[in-house]
């Protein structure tokens, strides 16, 4: 999905300049007016969408802003997700995820 609309935008712009876009998304499938549970799954299904588009923008800003949400009852939290959120970033930071 992601890759599809990146490609489709403006060449030369990069994948960092979705980052804006993406946190304002993720906020909308966060706070959306399902229930808890359906959101906190599709939330969770848009940021491994994000993760794989560009882990850079997941690890910088989305990780974070999942967190918040979940520390506010936004989204519930999953020990199987943030387990794979930290295998994700620790893979970012060894540079085996670029």
């Amino acid at each position: 999905m992601l890759t599809t609309l990146y490609e489709q935008v403006e060449l030369g712009l990069g994948k960092k300049y979705w980052t804006d876009v993406l946190e304002f998304l993720g906020g909308i499938f966060a706070q959306s007016e399902t229930s808890v549970e359906a959101r906190s799954n599709e939330y969770q299904k848009f940021l491994r969408k994000v993760e794989a588009f560009e882990p850079a923008i997941f690890a910088g800003r989305l990780y974070s802003q999942y967190e918040r949400y979940r520390e506010a009852n936004k989204v519930i939290g999953d020990p199987e997700f943030e387990r794979w959120a930290a295998s994700m970033m620790s893979k970012l930071v060894c540079g085996r995820n670029q």
